[in-house]
């Protein structure tokens, strides 16, 4: 019987070795050197890359860092690369696309933060069918914008959601900034019930006029569908 508590014992120190000490290192890397990025420049950058709500410093050499960013309502895990340039830490591109809560191709883990999607998992699949979905119009009233828009969401699960468009071409002339939420055309709620199966919304896109009367384009523009929360 005594050999049962000793290989209880090993088993956990190889736990320890293999996940607890990466996770102290993590840690340890976050608290000390968080301070030193700014994670408003990728979203910025990049309209597929959503506002970061919490990040983890997995690498920091001399010249290069690699951040793992959880997107806002746990939208995305991404591992974003910044370069030293100086004294600052400067955005330099975006390494890859660990995990995607609500669409994509992405579905995968990161050391040793893997329960990470495991929270929305279930949510994976969901998608804007952009052969049914178009661009309708637009319309400037009491210096807000107006973007009316026909969406195909294909679901998986029954969920409630938020729906934001990306309109980089608009940003900083028909509006302020190139990210809004969409609002249900018929019920005015930005909260948009799937089902399983196609779901059709008109949806309407509101955000701040920017100065500028003209569309860049009119095309749909890039769509990201979040968990809807309280």
């Amino acid at each position: 019987m005594k050999f049962f508590p000793k290989f209880i014992s090993v088993i956990l120190v190889v736990i320890f070795i293999v996940w607890g000490i990466p996770i102290i290192k993590c840690e340890y890397l976050t608290a000390r050197y968080s301070y030193e990025f700014d994670l408003e420049e990728p979203y910025k950058q990049n309209s597929l890359i959503p506002k970061t709500q919490s990040f983890k410093v997995m690498s920091y050499g001399k010249e290069s860092a690699e951040l793992y960013c959880i997107g806002e309502n746990y939208s995305m895990g991404n591992v974003l690369i910044f370069k030293k340039r100086g004294d600052k830490w400067i955005y330099d591109k975006w390494g890859e696309c660990v995990w995607t809560a609500l669409g994509g191709n992405a579905d995968n883990d990161i050391w040793p933060y893997f329960w990470h999607n495991t929270k929305y998992s279930r949510m994976q699949r969901t998608e804007i069918d952009y052969d049914k979905s178009f661009f309708m119009d637009f319309r400037v009233e009491d210096e807000k914008v107006y973007i009316e828009c026909d969406l195909t969401i294909e679901s998986k699960i029954d969920y409630d959601v938020y729906i934001r468009g990306h309109f980089l071409l608009d940003e900083g002339k028909l509006l302020k900034e190139r990210s809004i939420y969409a609002y249900d055309k018929e019920t005015g709620s930005d909260r948009f019930k799937l089902v399983r199966g196609a779901n059709k919304f008109t949806v309407i896109f509101v955000g701040d006029y920017g100065g500028t009367y003209q569309k860049g384009d009119r095309l749909l523009p890039d769509i990201t569908i979040y968990p809807y929360t309280e």
